[in-house]
């Protein structure tokens, strides 16, 4: 059988209690500041038709830095004709408020060299809105593939029936 909390027990249940709670704040508050930084960002989102060599945790720029990296990929709507990027944005000043991105910047897939990784490059607008938190980047252009570019360099194949067929006249070859 349990004896009844007596008055010489109970200061010292609270004082277990106390101290329990302040280990726990003292153990919490002496997490290396890195740990709680990561879990700070701000979210961000982009729709594009094609996000060729795009995968997560690519990196994303502001005039050459880098202030992020993409989070998710996933389809934008049922139809599944285009990309949505969740955008993380984790820069100090960015989470400061002392950087702001206009309303009307715009996002595109680049590479900084021809065969180097693709990264996004944010282009700051010249609104006076700025973009807030879980907002969605309106202005996107996708990557390029070098494969198309191609197709518009290289002269494409004759296929005129002159190239096989020299032209006649009536009773053969012209003179």
């Amino acid at each position: 059988m349990n004896a009844p909390l007596s008055s010489s027990s109970f200061p010292k249940l609270i004082v277990g209690c106390l101290f329990v709670l302040l280990t726990g704040f003292i153990i919490s508050s002496s997490l290396p500041s890195d740990k709680k930084a990561q879990s700070k960002h701000f979210i961000l989102y982009a729709t594009f038709k094609a996000v060729n060599g795009i995968k997560k945790g690519t990196t994303v720029q502001l005039a050459g830095m880098p202030i992020g990296y993409v989070y998710q990929i996933s389809f934008a709507d049922e139809s599944k004709q285009s990309a949505l990027l969740t955008l993380h944005l984790t820069h100090p000043s960015l989470l400061e408020n002392k950087l702001l991105l206009p309303d009307d910047s715009s996002i595109r897939i680049v590479s900084p060299g021809l065969f180097s990784n693709k990264t996004l490059l944010i282009e700051p607008g010249g609104g006076f809105d700025n973009l807030q938190h879980k907002d969605h980047i309106s202005f996107t252009q996708g990557s390029l593939v070098l494969e198309d570019l191609l197709k518009y360099i290289s002269p494409p194949e004759d296929t005129s029936p002159l190239q096989n067929n020299p032209p006649q006249n009536q009773e053969g070859l012209l003179p």
